[in-house]
């Protein structure tokens, strides 16, 4: 009678090494236990240092239910946004759309994250909303990076730019500036949280704009996935009430319009 004695062979290396490319290296793929930077250039509301600001929640959601975690770390608004285009950060959490025109290695998630007003804030001007000439003769105060901002008014003649909304209203407040142009919600709540009086909101608008993420095209394989969980997520009522929790702190300053 034979007897086979039947010896293990593992496979070669560079079978090994193959199979382990093939299946990291796929455009896109994110292995379960990492996590995706998605940057942000904001402090208060829609983002916070804690990460459980109002867009914090709504993408931590969406990207929870394609099973990805990601963190939001800070950094200021022209400095997070390159960092993404670079593939330093992974994505950035809230901008307008044509942002891919400029930063050619970014794509635009396609459902939008929401809707922003852009306003102004005044201490004495005298100036109605609605068009960005009205604003001409006056001392104007913008974010460095608010593209929107910079391409609207940025070569008007009196025009100061600050690197932080803490920065641009704190030179409102002692008049460097006449008018800080932000956005509406994000305005108040900065206005409330340092505590400012007698500023008045501009109204109209002098724009409304529907609000995107971008990833880095690394990950364009994630953009049908991660955009029919944000859809979803407004079908389904979890977007609605993670804003309605998210602004009931500021409701009342918002609906009054003045501090």
């Amino acid at each position: 009678m034979k007897h086979y004695i039947y010896r293990y062979r593992a496979p070669r290396l560079p079978i090994i090494i193959a199979m382990l490319a093939f299946f990291f290296l796929q455009p896109g793929l994110v292995q379960a236990k990492e996590k995706l930077i998605i940057g942000t250039s904001y402090k208060l509301l829609l983002s916070t240092p804690a990460q459980d600001g109002m867009l914090d929640k709504i993408a931590q959601e969406a990207f929870q239910r394609i099973g990805i975690r990601i963190e939001l770390p800070y950094l200021p608004t022209e400095r997070s946004i390159s960092a993404a285009n670079e593939g330093l950060h992974d994505g950035e959490l809230n901008r307008v759309k044509g942002l891919e025109n400029i930063y050619p290695n970014l794509i635009r998630v396609d459902e939008n994250m929401m809707d922003f007003e852009f306003v102004g804030f005044t201490k004495h001007a005298s100036v109605k909303g609605g068009s960005w000439n009205r604003l001409q003769p006056f001392q104007l105060g913008i974010i460095k990076g608010w593209k929107i901002l910079e391409a609207n008014v940025g070569t008007y003649p009196h025009v100061t730019f600050f690197y932080s909304a803490e920065d641009l209203f704190n030179g409102l407040n002692l008049d460097r500036i006449d008018i800080a142009l932000y956005g509406k919600l994000m305005g108040f709540a900065v206005i409330s949280e340092m505590g400012l009086k007698d500023i008045t909101m501009i109204t109209p608008p002098f724009a409304s704009k529907k609000m995107y993420m971008y990833l880095h095209k690394k990950h364009q394989a994630l953009m049908p996935e991660l955009s029919n969980a944000l859809r979803q997520m407004k079908q389904d009522g979890a977007y609605d009430r993670i804003v309605s929790r998210s602004m009931r702190k500021y409701r009342e300053i918002i609906d009054s319009g003045v501090q």
